[in-house]
């Protein structure tokens, strides 16, 4: 797969995986993981909040990535672990969570879909708007 979809791409794509088209502007600040260090089949949770800036209301698909930071095995640069629309009036403010275990996320070796525990260093969270308008990241250590 590599050079191909948003999980494994490197260039400049026309519309990146998760684009779409708003009327106000939205801020995303403060990514939070509720744990520094997990074990690899440990679930943690990761919130981001999101405010609507702009003047009118809107609805915003918050997008959740995972990235293995310096991975032993070949890996995706990035996942879709979770997303959310959330519609804001203008002014609001929402924290959106989701729940991720680093271990689940597995890899295809020649067609068959295996678990890469023993790959795991770290894992980068990613919230943002889509797959190449990342606002907030956060690192959590796998032990």
């Amino acid at each position: 797969m590599k050079g191909r979809t948003y999980r494994y791409f490197e260039g400049d794509p026309l519309y990146p995986f998760g684009h779409g088209l708003v009327h106000t502007r939205f801020l995303y600040s403060d990514l939070r993981l509720d744990h520094a260090e997990v074990g690899s089949g440990d679930a943690f949770e990761a919130s981001v909040a999101v405010r609507n800036v702009g003047r009118v209301a809107g609805a915003e698909v918050v997008q959740l990535y995972a990235r293995h930071v310096a991975p032993r095995l070949p890996q995706a640069r990035q996942q879709l672990r979770g997303f959310e629309r959330v519609f804001l009036a203008p002014g609001e403010e929402k924290r959106i969570a989701f729940r991720l275990t680093p271990g689940t996320t597995s890899r295809t070796t020649m067609g068959t879909r295996a678990a890469s525990r023993s790959s795991l260093a770290s894992t980068r969270a990613q919230a943002g708007a889509s797959s190449r308008d990342i606002r907030e990241t956060a690192r959590v250590r796998v032990r």
